[in-house]
């Protein structure tokens, strides 16, 4: 509501209220001078919105004052979001949209994209002025070698690119929600293509090998490496494992939590990103007794230690009983491969392994979408239907032995 004639009023500019003393003068026998502030320059000087009107008394003219004041203030407002800057609105949406409905992490990510990819090239520009052209062309510099900031000598596979085209796009879809862009320029574009490089497993050979192998890296890497082959988790999620989320009389255990690191609050667990990654995993017999193994030697260790321990409850802690980093796993399995002469590949490709051997063993895709925490069996087959395609090829090269041999196999 208007405040009275002579009064100050306010309005938010960003997060600086802006104090607005605004007035009605009387400047002839039925003339008024209406004048309302709408705060002030770079160099403190004030601004102001003036109007003459006629009124038969000042009481009207207070009237039409507020009329006059409501339409300054909403047409000013409305120049201040469409004439912001990128720079300026991407910190309004960091903080107010961001910061409340983000995971740690992903708020940590996009941050790193605006402050390394889009401030940089946009963050001077008015946020209504950028076109689909500026963002197809800062989608083409991505796409190009150059555009590494490691230095390393690797093909670019697109997922930089597309991921930066998410957070823009994202971006300006919440600046036309809230009146500060017209439309999103990179819906007027196509969005980058990934290149998908193939996922390296562990075929049957190498991985018998290096199941036994794992038996001389102690207790501890040993059930690693043998729940990661068995259960299909994730890197995160087997770090995020805790004792309570095993239940070893029915032999299944609750994926409840994934670990992660933020810097500035260290190795922290979190929930898993979707419900589909919420989720129970039965677990085969030998990897019951492998847990339960690890549990004993745990427990004599933790004795050994004493006050040094920090009891936490984590299946995989640290040396003192703290949540483990993933990248601990991550360089341990590559030095396991080197020590063992393996094939390189990440620790997630483990992972991979899992699902594939899964389907190796005939069980339905959507048994095993459930099992790895896939949204729905689309996913699964995307990610390993080719191994499936290899399997059902072979069945029609048996056919055509079936019936060229006449029934004989």
């Amino acid at each position: 509501m208007a405040l009275a004639a002579g009064t100050a009023s306010a309005f938010f500019i960003g997060e600086r209220v802006v104090q607005m003393p605004s007035k009605v003068r009387k400047r002839g026998a039925d003339s008024y001078l209406l004048t309302v502030s709408i705060g002030y320059d770079g160099l403190g000087r004030q601004q102001v919105e003036t109007k003459t009107i006629k009124a038969s008394s000042m009481r009207e003219a207070q009237k039409a004052y507020y009329k006059f004041e409501a339409e300054v203030l909403q047409g000013q407002a409305g120049e201040v979001r469409k004439n912001i800057t990128f720079k300026e609105f991407a910190a309004i949406w960091l903080k107010d949209h961001c910061a409340v409905r983000l995971a740690p992490k992903t708020l940590i990510d996009y941050q790193k994209i605006l402050d390394q990819r889009l401030l940089p090239r946009l963050g001077h520009r008015p946020l209504n002025s950028i076109s689909g052209y500026d963002v197809q062309l800062l989608i083409n510099e991505l796409l190009t070698p150059t555009a590494r900031l490691d230095n390393r000598d690797k093909p670019v596979t697109g997922h930089l690119a597309k991921k930066v085209y998410q957070v823009l796009s994202a971006m300006f879809n919440v600046a036309i929600k809230w009146d500060y862009a017209d439309s999103n320029p990179c819906a007027k574009i196509d969005p980058p293509k990934v290149i998908k490089n193939a996922r390296p497993i562990m075929e049957r050979d190498e991985l018998m090998l290096a199941l036994e192998y794992s038996k001389q890296e102690g207790t501890f890497f040993c059930t690693i490496f043998h729940l990661a082959i068995f259960s299909g988790l994730r890197i995160g999620e087997i770090c995020g494992l805790q004792w309570v989320d095993i239940n070893f009389e029915d032999q299944y255990i609750v994926v409840a939590h994934t670990a992660q690191y933020i810097p500035g609050s260290g190795n922290i667990l979190k929930d898993p990103k979707s419900d589909a990654g919420k989720r129970m995993v039965s677990l085969p017999g030998f990897l019951v007794q492998l847990l339960l193994l690890h549990k004993e030697e745990q427990q004599y260790y933790k004795e050994h230690m004493g006050t040094k321990w920090h009891e936490q409850g984590m299946v995989f802690p640290t040396w003192e009983g703290e949540i483990l980093h993933t990248n601990t796993l991550y360089h341990w399995f590559q030095d396991f491969c080197a020590k063992y002469n393996l094939t390189k590949m990440p620790f997630h490709s483990l992972r991979h392994t899992a699902g594939t051997l899964a389907l190796a063993l005939g069980e339905d895709a959507n048994t095993v979408a459930k099992r790895m925490g896939h949204s729905d069996a689309t996913v699964t087959m995307n990610i390993y239907g080719h191994y499936m395609s290899a399997a059902d090829r072979a069945l029609a090269n048996k056919m055509d032995q079936f019936v060229n041999n006449n029934g004989e196999l």
